[in-house]
């Protein structure tokens, strides 16, 4: 497959950052990733007109300032915005929080693995699937068959 997928990861942890890129770049035949460290960082991302919006948003829920909760609260309300799937990356496993994020129209939650492996098939199955759907919207919007 040739499908690429961009992907924008938003989290105020550098850590977290950094090994987000190391564990996408695995990927670097078909993913390109950008990283913000922070709501407020991400917000301003997808609203410049000079930049390609992405196919799909990472998103930690806890970060100072613009949370999570709030970027996919402006998200979801933004037109031009609404349509990129966002998936909650977190370490809450609250159902508050859960609960919360679906009803801000997340479309998928993930709870943070502490293990690497672990972490790493979290990362694996979520880029198989969404670049799955990508295709699948693509071809749907073109009259092709993914079948």
């Amino acid at each position: 497959m040739s499908e690429s997928l961009s992907i924008l990861v938003v989290d105020d942890s550098s850590a977290d950052l950094m090994l987000a890129r190391e564990v996408f770049s695995e990927y670097h035949a078909w993913v390109s990733i950008e990283t913000c460290e922070g709501g407020a960082q991400a917000l301003a991302h997808l609203r410049d007109p000079g930049r390609a919006l992405p196919d799909m948003v990472i998103l930690d829920l806890n970060m100072p300032g613009v949370s999570g909760f709030d970027v996919l609260r402006e998200m979801k309300e933004d037109p031009l915005l609404r349509p990129i799937p966002v998936v909650v990356l977190s370490t809450s496993a609250s159902p508050a929080d859960i609960q919360r994020a679906y009803a801000l129209y997340a479309n998928a939650y993930m709870v943070k693995t502490e293990n690497f492996t672990a972490f790493l098939a979290q990362v694996e199955d979520l880029l198989h699937f969404w670049r799955h759907s990508k295709m699948n919207r693509r071809a749907a919007s073109s009259g092709e068959s993914t079948a």
